[in-house]
C-alpha cells in the first residue's frame, strides 16, 4: 500500500511539472531585448477594491518580457505601439461587438483574446507574470486584490488613471491623464517616440476642431450609458464630458448616476448614449423611443448618437477616434467639412 501511495504522489507530482511545463510553453512568448533600455522609475496610481488610493511609483529595469493585459482597448494599444509580442494573457471583457480601429486591424486579429475568464491571484500567479495592464476594476477582492499585492512579488502593474467606476465621481479625469497613460506605456517598453507621435496626432485633432468650432453656438451636451435600470451620467469629471468641454460643449457637472428627470431637466442638445457590449445604434434608439424624452430637444432634433465605452472611458490609443467622434455629434455639420480634409 505504502509503495502504491509513493507512485501515485510521484505521478501526481510530475503531472503538475508536466502541466507547468505546457502552460508555460502556451503563455510565454519571448520578446527581443533592447541593449540599450535605459531603467527608470514610471508614476501611475495604487489601486484598491476599484478604488485609486494613491501614487504609485515602479522601477522598470527592463520592457516587460510576460505582461497580463485586460481589456480590448488595452490590447489594441499593445498592437498600436508594437509590444503585443510581450502579452502572456490577452483577457477581454467588453464582449464582441467590439472594434479596433482600421489601422491596427490585422494585428489584433493576429492576438488570442480569452473572453469569460475569472481571473483571479492564483490563476494569474501560477503563469509568472511580469506586468500587469488593466483597467481598474479587475483590482477587486474576488479578482486580482490590489496593486500592492502584485507589486509586493516584483510584478509592476499599470492601470488607466481614467478607468475610474462609473458610477463614482471621486477622481476628475481628463483628456492629459490619457496622454499620460500612453507616454508612460511607450516609456515602460521604450517606445516613446511612437507613443509621443500619437499623442502628438490626437491634440493636433483636438486643437483643429476646437479652431473650427470657435465662435459657434456652444451645444448643450450629456453623455448617459443605461447600466441595466442605473443611468450613468459622465459629466465634466468624467473624460468624455472633459472631451466634450475642450469642444466648447457645454456639460454640466451633474451626479453620477442620474434620472430620466435630470434629462428632461438639462434638456441638451446633444445626447450621445454609451455602450459597453453591443452595437450603439440600439443604445441610442433605446433613448430616442423613451416616451418620457420625446420633447427633448436632442430627441426633436435628431441628435441622439450612439458611440462605445471604449471611445468615452479609459480610450488609449482609441482617444484620438473617440474626441473625432464626439465632434461629429455635436457639430454634424462642421464634422463633414472638416472630414473631407482627411482630419
Amino acid at each position: 500500500m505504502r509503495k502504491i501511495s509513493i507512485l501515485l504522489t510521484a505521478g501526481i507530482f510530475l503531472l503538475i511539472i508536466f502541466i507547468g511545463c505546457r502552460q508555460k510553453a502556451i503563455y510565454h512568448r519571448p520578446v527581443r531585448q533592447d541593449d540599450n533600455y535605459q531603467p527608470h522609475y514610471i508614476e501611475n496610481v495604487v489601486v484598491d477594491d476599484y478604488h485609486v488610493t494613491g501614487t504609485n511609483r515602479q522601477y522598470f529595469q527592463a520592457a516587460p518580457q510576460r505582461a497580463v493585459v485586460v481589456g480590448e482597448t488595452l490590447l489594441e494599444t499593445f498592437v498600436a505601439l508594437g509590444i503585443d509580442d510581450s502579452i502572456l494573457l490577452a483577457a477581454g471583457y467588453e464582449g464582441t461587438s467590439f472594434r479596433p480601429e482600421a489601422q491596427y486591424a490585422d494585428g489584433y486579429a493576429k492576438l488570442s483574446v480569452q473572453r469569460g475568464l475569472r481571473l483571479n491571484k492564483e490563476t494569474v500567479l501560477a503563469m509568472c507574470p511580469d506586468f500587469i495592464a488593466c483597467g481598474q476594476v479587475v483590482f477587486t477582492a474576488d479578482a486580482l486584490s490590489s496593486t500592492e499585492f502584485w507589486n509586493e512579488r516584483n510584478i509592476n502593474t499599470y492601470c488607466s488613471v481614467n478607468a475610474n467606476s462609473p458610477t463614482s465621481s471621486r477622481q476628475r479625469e481628463t483628456l492629459e491623464g490619457e496622454y499620460a497613460f500612453l507616454l508612460g506605456l511607450g516609456k515602460i517598453y521604450g517606445r516613446e517616440e511612437l507613443a509621443g507621435g500619437l499623442v502628438a496626432a490626437m491634440e493636433r485633432d483636438l486643437q483643429q476642431l476646437q479652431q473650427a468650432a470657435q465662435g459657434r453656438r456652444r451645444p448643450r451636451v450629456l453623455i448617459v450609458e443605461d447600466l441595466g435600470g442605473t443611468l450613468v451620467s459622465y459629466g465634466r469629471n468624467k473624460l468624455a464630458g472633459n472631451i466634450c468641454s475642450r469642444l466648447h460643449g457645454i456639460v454640466e457637472e451633474s451626479d453620477a448616476t442620474i434620472g430620466l428627470e435630470d434629462i428632461l431637466r438639462i434638456d441638451p442638445d446633444v445626447l450621445f448614449a454609451v455602450t459597453s457590449d453591443g452595437e450603439p445604434e440600439q443604445a441610442a434608439e433605446h433613448f430616442r423611443q423613451l416616451p418620457a424624452l420625446r420633447h427633448c430637444r436632442c430627441v426633436k432634433n435628431n441628435q441622439v448618437y450612439g458611440i462605445a465605452l471604449s471611445y468615452t472611458y479609459n480610450s488609449a490609443v482609441k482617444t484620438g477616434a473617440g474626441i473625432r467622434r464626439l465632434a461629429g455629434g455635436m457639430y454634424p455639420d462642421l464634422y463633414k467639412e472638416l472630414d473631407k480634409r482627411d482630419l
